[in-house]
């Protein structure tokens, strides 16, 4: 009886708390002060056959209501070489802000080249001029061969129970120093080639060392990891590619920060991350990234030998 009362006397207070509690809610309103607009540059030029593109856009306050729209464009885009030849780039009518060179251009090994821009990133109207510092093409070791062996996934960069597609790397790494990096194709479609993604392979240890049979990657088939948890599949006659990338030191530095600035600060309290300057001038972020390229390809096949690294 007694907790038939104390529940009661509960029930008929509780409105005049949520009031109490009502009244004692302020709304805030928050002056967040404007920044300065500032171009943003993603360029990368290879020694590709092909149409090399080059993304501008511009930075935006938080609340600023034309972020579907940051895009710049009407900019003036070239590159020029050492001996002043001159790549114009045009914009793509589809992709705002995108400026594509034409398909047959190509870079070369240890050529130099500049990124040129005349784009109005504040909407002023006056175009302002921005450049970057001769970029040095690097010389990309070549790639012997690929090689997928089905099996549980091989150490050094994979470990674990998951069984899959290892796809092994045969190659010299020269003596001296390189920034490497890596991506992958499965019947020519490329995957892992973000900056925020892509392998950077450790040269630390391997320099003037042959690469015979270096798992790069361990790509899952369907029978032994969950459809909802990984986006790529191999299967026995699928084509797969690596692709190595011969990268600037000052590129590979700045893919490094920017994968730091796009982690989790630990401990909690750790420092915000500060702006990461590329090699833009004129107050730019982003990067003009010139590298090489080498591929090497393989076809899946059915594997009659044990399966190799079992656990």
């Amino acid at each position: 009886m007694k907790r038939t009362k104390t529940f009661t006397f509960f029930v008929c207070l509780l409105p005049v708390f949520l009031l109490w509690l009502g009244g004692c809610m302020e709304i805030i309103d928050v002056k967040l002060s404007s920044t300065e607009v500032r171009l943003v540059v993603d360029a990368r030029f290879t020694d590709e056959v092909k149409s090399h593109i080059v993304k501008l856009s511009r930075t935006c306050d938080y609340f600023d209501p034309h972020t579907d729209s940051l895009g710049v464009r009407g900019a003036e885009v070239y590159v020029t070489d050492a001996q002043g030849l001159r790549i114009d780039f045009s914009p793509v009518d589809t992709m705002p802000g995108w400026y594509a060179s034409a398909p047959d251009v190509s870079g070369r090994s240890g050529e130099t080249y500049s990124l040129h821009i005349w784009a109005d990133a504040d909407g002023d109207g006056v175009r302002e001029y921005y450049e970057t510092g001769n970029e040095t093409m690097p010389f990309m070791p070549t790639i012997d061969s690929v090689k997928a062996v089905y099996g549980y996934s091989m150490p050094p960069f994979y470990t674990g129970d998951r069984k899959g597609w290892n796809i092994l790397l045969y190659a010299m790494d020269p003596p001296t120093k390189e920034y490497c990096g890596f991506s992958y194709a499965v019947n020519g479609k490329v995957y892992e080639d973000s900056i925020s993604n892509i392998f950077l392979f450790p040269d630390n240890f391997s320099s003037g060392v042959y690469l015979r049979g270096v798992a790069l990657y361990c790509l899952p088939d369907t029978t032994e990891v969950n459809k909802h948890l990984v986006k790529v599949f191999v299967y026995e006659g699928d084509t797969v590619s690596v692709l190595g990338y011969s990268f600037t030191e000052g590129y590979s530095n700045y893919i490094s920060e920017v994968r730091s600035a796009l982690s989790s600060n630990i401990p909690v309290f750790s420092g915000a991350p500060s702006n990461i300057k590329g090699n833009i001038s004129n107050n730019a972020f982003g990067y003009f990234a010139v590298y090489s390229v080498e591929k090497a390809s393989c076809i899946v096949k059915k594997q009659t030998a044990p399966m190799p690294f079992k656990r």
